[in-house]
């Protein structure tokens, strides 16, 4: 259920534009009567087929269902005109494909520990979304987000 009360300009500062795809973009905002940093993900419905604006809402509402330590966690959703908002926390670690990039860039490998930690919190986060009957269709490095922590 989509559900936000205000507009995205009053209530959130856009910090930057994190990346774009075919129908929208993710930007790294700050609630404005909070300290801490969230990602919006910004789509384009007015560009969309109506199976296509089913799906994007169909989304929203499967990320508001998965509530689990590794699966980075859905703040709210809502429409906005031509756009739909999902508000996501923030994974401040970057991606595991910039991980990758960074380590093959300086020649470095990753320890076997921290392959381990990775792949454990991965099988993790499947194993509660596919108990839910929900299918991971785009499982790649570049969209596993990572935390300090």
């Amino acid at each position: 259920m989509l559900g936000a009360r205000g507009s995205f300009q009053d209530r959130y500062e856009k910090i930057k534009l994190l990346g774009e795809g075919a129908f929208g973009a993710a930007y790294l905002v700050r609630p404005k009567d909070e300290r801490h940093l969230q990602v919006a993900k910004e789509i384009r419905i007015s560009h969309l087929t109506d199976k296509q604006r089913e799906g994007a809402i169909a989304e929203s509402e499967v990320l508001r269902m998965l509530k689990h330590p590794n699966i980075i966690a859905y703040i709210n959703s809502f429409l906005e005109g031509p756009r739909m908002y999902i508000i996501m926390e923030y994974a401040n670690g970057g991606d595991l494909g910039i991980k990758i990039k960074e380590r093959k860039d300086t020649n470095a490998q990753f320890e076997e520990w921290e392959i381990m930690r990775i792949f454990v919190q991965l099988v993790l986060a499947l194993t509660h979304i596919h108990a839910r009957k929900v299918l991971h269709r785009d499982l790649k490095p570049l969209n596993v987000f990572l935390t300090l922590q």
